[in-house]
């Protein structure tokens, strides 16, 4: 009999200790098994998402532009840009040659549409000349060049501001309502006729590329509540001033 009741109880004492060991293996093993599955899926949403971040990135088409602020502020610089794609694009840095600042508004821009940023300030030279570069830098990594650089800076009498050495005019309109404007530019050959709309406060740059050296009629008319002509007048394009900048304020 107690040789039965010892074979009894070695049998039980196998099935607790294989049950023991059934619970502590599965213990660990279905942890690990989900904390595993786990990384994968995270894995392969991470790998998705930067696929479908590197696409979007590669989708991003700006127009950036700088010009001077007003003729009457040298030392401020105003940034428009238009957004050329079909994705919303967050611009998180201007550039000013070596020196940034971070953009802290929401600076998102939908498609097809455009924003301007500024004005910057910036440090002018006393003597001789500089060259400024602006770039912008969007929330996926991209930096845009403006198409006006270099914007460069000539201190002293009859100095100022001139743009890029393509033949071109840069039209700066400074808006103060709801109203719509017309861009008529005209010279041999040539004829440039465009209208932006502003909203409150709002301002534009456009730059127009001329074919040839020689003089151009430009014409800015407003054009809603009330017609008025800002600019009607000649501009001659130069080897010596090839762009030349256009300053139309609606006071």
């Amino acid at each position: 009999m107690w040789s039965r009741l010892r074979r009894g109880g070695t049998a039980v004492s196998t099935v607790l200790g294989t049950l023991i060991f059934v619970g502590v293996l599965m213990t660990a093993v279905i942890p690990l098994y989900v904390y595993v599955n786990q990384v994968n899926n995270l894995y392969d949403a991470t790998v998705v998402a930067m696929d479908r971040f590197d696409q979007e990135r590669d989708m991003e088409n700006l127009e950036v532009y700088a010009y001077p602020y007003t003729e009457d502020y040298d030392n401020q610089v105003k940034v428009f840009i238009k957004n050329r794609c079909s994705l919303e694009v967050r611009i998180v840095r201007i550039w000013i040659n070596d020196d940034y600042t971070s953009i802290t508004v929401n600076a998102t821009i939908s498609p097809m549409e455009d924003y301007t940023f500024g004005p910057f300030n910036i440090t002018l030279p006393t003597e001789g000349s500089q060259d400024y570069y602006i770039k912008a830098t969007t929330r996926r990594g991209n930096v845009f060049s403006a198409l006006t650089n270099p914007l460069t800076y000539t201190a002293g009498a009859g100095g100022g501001w001139s743009g890029s050495t393509a033949l071109s005019f840069n039209i700066v309109i400074e808006g103060h309502f709801f109203y719509r404007y017309r861009i008529l530019i005209t010279g041999s050959d040539f004829t440039y006729d465009n209208q932006v709309r502003l909203g409150l406060g709002e301002s534009t740059m456009l730059k127009v590329d001329v074919p040839d050296l020689g003089t151009y009629h430009v014409t800015i008319t407003r054009e809603w509540w009330g017609q008025a002509t800002l600019i009607d007048q000649d501009y001659t394009i130069t080897v010596d001033e090839p762009s030349i900048w256009v300053y139309a304020t609606d006071d």
